[in-house]
């Protein structure tokens, strides 16, 4: 086996090797335009469109990866060169430049993030754009130095032939070593030893190259798993914002339950989990959701809501059944999920379809940590009288409170409504009766404060 000597290889595949750096380099300028062209438009304008692939679309997984490959190649040429003491300051630059570039992407990933769900004031705007556009400008130049080094040195124009006589290369850069492997195991035993030794030696010549090498590794490995948690697998709380399928939604409560409106078990082998959501459409279209759009992970299974509970749950208002969003319209569900009692659990993970209405999203579901409120078991009995106030400090209703002033007991009573058709309004005059005729109605006077957090 033949192993030339790396300044040799260097020298040999010059040319190539700076090939692959720029169009390394070209793939980072245009994720640094798309940027720049990002912020100078919302500087200009004073708003963006807001889109569920807002973070990839700028800055994915290479726009961190490549940076780190571009430092490292550039290190190593960095070394073989100053090991025949050759100009290389150029790629010193490069080095300092991109590992700038590099805090910078991290940074503006949080920045695309954030603007998710809110939206930055002017002035920070207009200093993010300032700074995008600084930091494209060194790209231009290093592309140009770099596209001259990969066409060659013969080039008159660009003085190529120049630069080969500061390099020097002589026949020593293309010496060769010949390992014969043979049968005998010491061989290899005392091969092994020597590059340990070898190695060990370079190390300590070497400290700083090391050093900078193996800490760009250890921060690309960590970048990478705060990708994944953060970013990819990143999991939300109730009462979060979230930004899901050209949707924004909040999870305003949950509760998990075996009984109906009146208190009678709807099954004896079932609970039902109720999922209180609000779903915003702030975007300039309406779109129909589907059966598709929620989904509870129960026993590491996901399973669809319920649509036929309306009767069971009239108490809570509106049940999720698919239906068409307006522009600008605030609708506020109950999802219901029903589940074995055997799969009750204190938490869950709620789930929202990122794909519904899109082709492409960064990742299939929104996941949002559920603990649901048990009704069940928390039922609390207690006498009142008239004008007591009841207060419901508890998870389900907050800090709520109710004042039953007085009440009515009778066989039907008729109350009045306003009716309005073509901007026309009327009284109505509407009647409540019992379903059997041989029961009676109660009417309560009260007051009612409900907490809205």
């Amino acid at each position: 086996m033949i192993v030339r000597k790396p300044y040799a290889f260097l020298i040999k595949h010059f040319r190539l090797i700076h090939g692959l750096i720029f169009a390394l380099l070209t793939y980072i300028f245009i994720k640094s335009i798309g940027i720049s062209s990002f912020f100078s438009s919302y500087a200009s304008k004073h708003y963006f469109t807001n889109t569920v692939t807002l973070v990839s679309d700028h800055i994915d997984i290479l726009t961190l990866i490549i940076p780190i490959l571009i430092i490292i190649l550039t290190i190593i040429i960095y070394y073989l060169l100053s090991i025949k003491n050759k100009n290389r300051k150029f790629y010193l630059f490069i080095i300092i430049y991109y590992f700038i570039l590099f805090i910078y992407f991290i940074y503006m990933m949080s920045v695309f993030n954030k603007l998710q769900s809110s939206v930055l004031n002017i002035e920070t705007v207009r200093v993010l754009r300032d700074i995008s556009l600084i930091l494209v400008l060194p790209q231009i130049i290093f592309l140009f130095l770099m596209i001259s080094r990969t066409l060659g040195f013969n080039l008159k124009q660009f003085e190529f032939k120049k630069d080969l006589e500061e390099l020097q290369i002589d026949t020593s850069d293309y010496e060769e070593v010949e390992i014969t492997l043979g049968r005998n195991n010491y061989k290899y035993i005392r091969f092994f030893r020597k590059t340990l030794r070898e190695l060990k030696y370079f190390i300590e010549e070497n400290k700083f190259f090391v050093t900078m090498i193996l800490s760009i590794l250890v921060l690309s490995i960590s970048i990478f798993i705060y990708f994944n948690i953060k970013v990819t697998n990143v999991k939300y709380e109730s009462n979060e914002t979230i930004f899901a399928n050209t949707m924004w939604y909040t999870i305003k409560d949950s509760f998990i339950t075996s009984n109906n409106t009146i208190g009678k078990e709807i099954d004896n082998n079932k609970k039902y989990v109720i999922v209180k959501v609000s779903i915003d459409n702030k975007s300039n279209k309406k779109y129909d959701l589907s059966r598709e759009l929620f989904r509870l992970n129960v026993n590491k299974k996901d399973i669809l809501p319920k649509f036929n509970l309306q009767k069971e749950f009239i108490d809570l208002g509106n049940i999720y059944t698919p239906f068409t969003i307006d522009i600008g319209q605030t609708s506020l569900v109950n999802v219901i999920f029903e589940i074995d009692k055997k799969d009750e659990e204190k938490e869950y993970i709620f789930k929202i379809n990122n794909l519904e209405n899109l082709k492409v999203a960064d990742k299939k579901y929104k996941e949002i940590i559920i603990n649901p409120y048990n009704i069940d078991e928390n039922i609390e009995s207690k006498k009142y009288n008239f004008n007591d106030n009841i207060t419901f400090d508890n998870d389900l209703f907050g800090n709520s409170n109710l004042i039953i002033k007085s009440y009515k007991i009778d066989n039907s009573f008729k109350d009045t409504y306003v009716y309005c058709l073509n901007k026309k309004c009327y009284d109505k005059v509407y009647s409540i009766k019992p379903l059997n005729n041989k029961k009676s109605v109660i009417k309560l006077d009260y007051e009612l404060n409900i907490d809205k957090n």
